[in-house]
């Protein structure tokens, strides 16, 4: 561990509190602790140290001593692109992890009024980037913005700060370094005896969707291709932990009621949205009403179907357009002309179904549900929806079609703010 006075341990009174000692302790590794205090990205600094040990893993844990003093950004942009290539060269190959300054107390010990402090995360970041074998990790959420988890009230943590330090890093170092694959097998078997809401986030695992952000008893999450995360916890202290340190603030499912509340607030999503998950469990087929023709709608329909969306900004028009070309998009058709159409959201569920207004009470939106099951089927896998409660006239197709809907207390979307969660299967 490559830091300063933090690392290093300073005013946790024992250097067993230390977050690196905490962490290698989780690792199952010994610990070389070149924590110096007063440490910035200092060049040369690492002469003589590379022969001297074999290291699994290396953490680079600088910038705060910044706030101290006057500096100029070009030349600590320089500084850090040296301490870095150096550290590239010295351990080539070695996982190294480079983290940004943990979170601080401005109020209780201003920066400098003439400290660069403020763009060194984004130089971190940047210099940090232009080497293939380093992984950024974002000090700001290793920590709790509380400063009563300072030992000095402002800065430096104390055993409780270390502690959660060491817990967080752990997390970020585990689910980088191990493969996707084998975190998809954890994640399964973690949910095989998990509630039932928690269908939807072993479908997606079933299928492929997604990388999963936690597979550990007491949590696992997702994030999927479009961005939305999912998440089902019993551990509260883990919850918050993955929140914090590997979670963003994108739109989030959460499949546990309990934790819906605190999931918002640590992740900065002030609304929250219950939704009815709607579930395929039937072995039979719905039956296909001729009379109302569905087939797969082309990329030449991407206009058509983008014009029609009720609420086009849930997708892009590139996911559409993948959509559409791999004939997921299917159109519902009077003749020659087209009078609706349902689709899928980025991880799978049914949705996007409209039924153009002059074509409404006539059987439309079941033939499109009913053809869009049956697609889901053919690939192997069980179809649902996500309905929100007060769409009713969906509730009752779902109803109609044989699927198991769940109660709108057992899952909800957070978000930012009011129309920015997935479109509902209507």
């Amino acid at each position: 561990v490559l830091g300063d006075s933090i690392a290093q341990g300073f005013v946790v009174d024992d250097p067993a509190l230390a977050w690196p000692t905490l962490l290698a302790a989780e690792l199952g590794l010994d610990v070389v602790n070149q924590g110096v205090g007063g440490q910035v990205f200092q060049p040369g600094t690492l002469y003589g140290l590379a022969p001297a040990i074999d290291p699994a893993a290396v953490i680079v844990a600088l910038g705060a001593n910044y706030r101290y003093e006057p500096c100029r950004e070009r030349l600590v942009t320089r500084d850090v692109r040296s301490f870095l290539g150096q550290v590239a060269r010295l351990w080539e190959g070695v996982p190294t992890w480079v983290a940004t300054p943990l979170w601080h107390d401005e109020d209780a010990w201003p920066s400098h009024r003439m400290s660069c402090f403020e763009v060194v995360p984004r130089l971190i970041r940047e210099q940090a980037s232009r080497f293939g074998g380093m992984r950024l990790v974002d000090g700001a959420g290793l920590l709790d913005h509380d400063a009563a988890l300072m030992a000095d009230g402002f800065e430096h943590p104390g055993p409780a700060g270390s502690r959660q330090v060491a817990r967080r890093l752990g997390l970020v170092m585990e689910q980088a370094s191990t493969s996707q694959e084998e975190l998809r097998e954890r994640a399964l078997s973690l949910l095989a005896k998990a509630p039932r809401r928690t269908f939807v986030l072993a479908e997606c695992l079933r299928r492929g969707v997604g990388s999963v952000i936690c597979a550990r008893p007491g949590c696992v999450a997702l994030r999927e291709p479009g961005g939305m995360q999912m998440v089902w916890a019993t551990d509260r202290e883990l919850a918050k932990d993955v929140a914090c340190a590997l979670m963003s603030d994108s739109v989030t499912l959460c499949l546990e009621p309990s934790l819906a509340d605190d999931l918002a607030g640590w992740l900065g999503l002030p609304v929250k949205d219950p939704v009815h998950l709607a579930i395929y469990r039937k072995k039979a087929r719905p039956r296909v009403d001729a009379a109302h023709p569905v087939r797969p709608l082309g990329p030449q329909d991407l206009s058509a179907v983008r014009q029609r969306m009720t609420h086009p900004e849930y997708q892009t028009d590139a996911q559409t357009l993948a959509l559409l070309g791999e004939g997921n998009v299917l159109g519902a058709f009077a003749g020659d002309e087209l009078v609706g159409f349902i689709g899928e959201q980025t991880e799978g569920s049914m949705g996007m179904l409209e039924v153009f207004e002059d074509f409404r009470r006539h059987g439309w939106a079941l033939a499109l549900e009913s053809a869009k099951i049956c697609q889901v089927l053919d690939r192997g896998q069980t179809p649902w929806c996500e309905v929100w409660p007060d769409n009713k006239a969906s509730v009752r197709l779902q109803h109609k079609l044989g699927l198991t809907v769940l109660p709108a207390t057992e899952a909800c979307f957070l978000a930012k703010s009011r129309g920015s969660a997935p479109e509902d299967a209507r």
